[in-house]
Formats: C-alpha cells, structure tokens, sequence
C-alpha cells in the first residue's frame, strides 16, 4: 500500500509541476497579441474606406493598427497616416506619431503611441495624400499592459492551495484495511 501511495504522490507532485511550469510560462497567441479592440469598422473617410481601425492603449506603448482601401486597392504611394493624442485632463503633452505601412499588408499601417499615464485619451486618426486628407476623432482609456501581475498570483493561490491539501491528504492517507 506504502507504495501506491508513493506513486499517487509522484504523478501528483509531476502533473502540478507540469501545470505549474506550462501556466507560468504562458504566452498570449496569436488573436490577443497586438491590438485587440475594435474601434471603428467600415467606416468611409472621404475616398478612404477604414476596413477596421484596432486598439491596444496600454501605458508605454498603445498599439494601432488601421486597415484601409480607397476604391477596393490599398492607399496609394505617398499616403501618410498620423496618429495623435492628448490625454483628457491635459497633465501630458500631446503625442504625434507616423504610422509605418505593414511589409505584409499594403492596406494596414501600424503605430505605437508612447503614452505615459493612464486615462482617458482624446485620440485621432490623420489622414493625408493623393486620395485627399481626412481626419477621425474618438476618446479612449489608456490602461496598464496586460500580463502576468500579483493579482494573477493571487488568483493561482487556490490552485496552489488545493495541491498542498492533497498532497498532505496523501501523506497522510492510512492504509486501507482488509475485513473478512
């Protein structure tokens, strides 16, 4: 019996080191990763349709990404689109970043702002170039990264919690007795 228990114990102690290891080492894929909120879809800006402009306001560095067609193609060459904010309350200075075309994808230009507070964020979209010049507004909240953090160790002490209680419920485990 000792030694079912042993082995009870080991395949315990392997599987919380596996889900240990694995949950810590976790990274986000691919569909969280760069900016997941959807600010506007669909949207025709003069003779720019914005297919999706996305969000990821995080302090330090927001992530944009805009994608846009004029007349079904992607903006033509000498297109240039800005990116620029001011927080609501004006305790920071305005930002004014040039977005970069995507080598991947011709209709989508990507930005990081360099925000460096939290809160709310008057935010805006420029447009300028052959197509004409257009500009979008909208305010946003500007939010910590995300991540691992002590309030997700705090949400493992359960876990943690209900792994030490069995381990010592299989230490302590009596040896099951025979009645005849």
């Amino acid at each position: 019996m000792k030694q079912i228990r042993t082995v009870v114990v080991k395949v315990g102690v392997m599987v919380s080191a596996i889900w240990l290891f694995t949950t810590l080492l976790a990274y986000p894929v691919w569909a969280h990763s760069g900016a997941p909120i959807v600010v506007v879809r669909d949207l025709q800006l003069g003779a720019y349709l914005i297919e999706r402009l996305l969000a990821d306001p995080d302090v330090g560095g927001g992530t944009f990404e805009v994608t846009m067609t004029v007349d079904g193609a992607p903006p033509p060459e000498g297109t240039v689109v800005r990116f620029d904010g001011e927080p609501l309350d004006g305790a920071s200075p305005a930002l004014s970043v040039e977005a970069q075309r995507s080598p991947n994808d011709a209709r989508t230009f990507i930005v990081t702002l360099p925000f460096d507070r939290e809160g709310e964020w008057r935010l805006s979209l420029a447009i300028t170039g052959p197509a004409g010049d257009e500009r979008y507004e909208w305010t946003m909240r500007v939010t910590p990264p995300g991540g691992f953090s002590p309030v997700s160790l705090l949400c493992l002490l359960p876990f943690a919690a209900a792994g030490v209680l069995w381990w010592w419920g299989a230490r302590h485990m009596e040896a099951p007795t025979l009645d005849t």
